[in-house]
């Protein structure tokens, strides 16, 4: 390890974590086919969607750092009783690292190509204490699995290494603000698969644990070489967890990302 890891390493881990109001009181919201529905007694409509996934990097010297990655989502869930589908919008993603030497920064053209997806949610009612589970599915960024057989690539010459945003540069492209070195981007391309399980805490509000089924990351370059490293990461699903609270059903991503409050949101984040 070069005299430059200490400084760098906790940065990475922190980018290694990547895998992310006004509250509606008593109104009324539209299910997917224009219905009228009871917001107490039915779940189809508008949320805000944060999940905190954290990870534990294991670092030469520095031992284990541990880092914090939330996605803010639009949650709109339609269909009907039995048969519910979630529709996630990713808004806004914030890393945060608690050894990090160097400021993360997601840049607006990698938030603007997460794109949404539908998966199914499993609910029986929104009585307060009734189970939920949302399972997102694998995700995949920077790359198409189909041209790996689902293996993270290690090298960014590799076929299946896709731009993600599209930049010009390999994977997804992630910034980090170092002491020294200025700015720096990285590289990464991922694969993910989350589970949300838990329940209602109110008929406007659900939380629970992310269960991480499967994680993997590699960064694969920089403009700096010397960022160019790849610590051992785990996720830890204990640690890990989603919120969820009703909005009005004309929210946008503008809006939550704006500032808009959310149960366990926090200011570590930064703004």
């Amino acid at each position: 390890m070069d005299h430059h890891t200490p400084r760098r390493a906790p940065a990475l881990a922190a980018a290694a974590a990547l895998l992310t109001l006004g509250l509606a009181s008593g109104a009324r919201a539209q299910d997917s086919g224009g219905t009228v529905v009871d917001e107490g007694a039915d779940p189809r409509g508008r949320w805000r969607l944060d999940m905190t996934v954290v990870t534990d990097a294991h670092i030469p010297v520095l031992g284990t750092t541990t880092a914090k990655a939330r996605t803010t989502f639009i949650l709109d869930i339609s269909g009907q009783p039995g048969a519910y589908v979630a529709t996630t919008d990713p808004c806004r993603l914030r890393v945060w690292s608690n050894r990090s030497f160097a400021v993360t920064r997601i840049p607006p053209a990698f938030e603007a190509a997460l794109k949404s997806r539908s998966a199914p949610l499993e609910s029986s009612g929104v009585e307060v204490g009734a189970p939920l589970k949302i399972d997102l599915r694998p995700q995949y960024m920077g790359f198409d699995p189909a041209k790996s057989n689902r293996a993270v690539p290690e090298d960014k010459e590799h076929p299946a290494v896709l731009d993600f945003e599209p930049d010009g540069d390999p994977g997804g492209t992630i910034l980090l603000d170092a002491p020294v070195f200025g700015e720096v981007e990285v590289y990464i391309i991922q694969r993910a698969h989350s589970v949300l399980e838990g329940s209602w805490t109110s008929p406007t509000s659900a939380g629970g644990r992310a269960t991480i089924l499967d994680y993997a990351q590699r960064n694969i370059g920089a403009s700096n070489r010397l960022f160019v490293s790849n610590p051992t990461i785990k996720p830890d699903s204990a640690r890990s967890t989603w919120s969820m609270v009703r909005v009005d059903a004309g929210t946008t991503c503008a809006q939550l990302s704006g500032g808009h409050k959310a149960p366990a949101d926090d200011k570590q984040y930064g703004p």
